[in-house]
């Protein structure tokens, strides 16, 4: 395949790849681990630390604790002072982001999140990430935000968000795009895989790895929220 996905290409043993696609990491670098870089695990550390660069003792909300939101937490951890809220459906996940560092974690079938969000932060979160796509859920972000709060926008999918846009003008709010984490991969790739060697970036707590020969299950157990990143090994 060439180019299939992202121009990355995806589910084949071989890619071709340009030179300006392709990534030198270290050769004991784990390519298990490191797969997730190019896509996943770059968009969600780079909205946090290329796009927000959050200061110290902010408040950051993420909405969804997939690979993406997943890896905005890890990076989020890696600024001092940052203090987390994930807001997720899957018990299992919301599990897992207390064990990574979340400050807090939030059910949204519990009750309005955005409203949870507001109440532990005493007047709303500095920064948001929404991973979802969904329109119901980047309004409930803007809704958690502080004035002058941002909150990054991945993945949008069909339909226009109900936000309110007098809270936008009134209050300093701001919706960002973010496409692969506005990063410059030959660069924040290493940069990430250093954090991980310092110990500061645990990617290797989001990846399974299954054989390519057990593709559904992989798949299965993403969508069921048991695990966080599939990745096949041919």
């Amino acid at each position: 395949m060439l180019d299939g996905f992202f121009g990355q290409s995806s589910l084949a043993g071989y890619a071709l790849s340009t030179e300006d696609n392709t990534v030198a990491v270290d050769p004991s670098v784990d390519l298990a681990l490191a797969a997730p870089l190019g896509c996943g695990f770059q968009t969600g550390a780079g909205a946090v630390l290329t796009v927000l660069a959050p200061q110290a003792d902010s408040w950051l909300a993420l909405f969804g604790a997939g690979a993406v939101g997943m890896a905005a937490l890890l990076a989020a951890n890696t600024v001092d002072g940052v203090r987390t809220i994930v807001v997720e459906t899957s018990p299992q996940r919301r599990d897992l982001a207390l064990a990574l560092g979340a400050s807090e974690v939030i059910d949204p079938a519990e009750g309005d999140a955005a409203e949870r969000i507001r109440a532990l932060t005493g007047e709303g979160a500095a920064y948001a990430v929404d991973t979802t796509g969904i329109p119901a859920v980047l309004a409930d972000a803007v809704r958690a935000l502080a004035v002058g709060g941002t909150v990054v926008a991945l993945g949008l999918g069909a339909g226009a968000p109900p936000v309110d846009l007098r809270d936008l003008v009134m209050n300093g709010k701001s919706i960002r795009g973010c496409l692969e984490g506005y990063s410059v991969p030959s660069v924040f790739i290493p940069r990430l895989l250093e954090l991980y060697r310092a110990g500061r970036l645990p990617l290797d707590r989001l990846v399974s790895v299954y054989p390519s020969t057990v593709m559904g299950v992989a798949l299965d157990d993403q969508r069921a929220g048991r695990i966080v990143n599939p990745v096949l090994r041919w």
